[in-house]
């Protein structure tokens, strides 16, 4: 694993770039899949690979990957939060 640190600057829309030397090392190119976590003051980027796309589903809400998130039409998928989440919006909106 190559270790770097360098400072990057993020811009409006929240992007950064990673290093080059980075994505070499990683094998990571243009339209790869990439999986993003938060924890802490912590953010790790790992690669995804076709079989983790595969078995893992990303809530169209929450942004959040999980195996348990499940389809619906329109090929969107949602986590149990989420269904939470829009059930209780619409119930208050009636």
């Amino acid at each position: 694993m190559i270790a770097v640190k360098s400072k990057r600057i993020m811009d409006a829309q929240g992007r950064v770039v990673l290093p080059k030397s980075v994505r070499k090392e990683l094998g990571i190119s243009p339209e790869d899949r990439v999986r993003i976590i938060g924890q802490q003051d912590e953010i790790t980027i790992e690669k995804y690979t076709e079989q983790q796309v595969e078995e893992t589903q990303m809530c169209y809400i929450t942004g959040a990957a999980s195996p348990d998130c499940r389809s619906f039409s329109g090929g969107i998928h949602l986590s149990k939060e989420a269904a939470l989440k829009i059930l209780a919006e619409w119930k208050s909106k009636q």
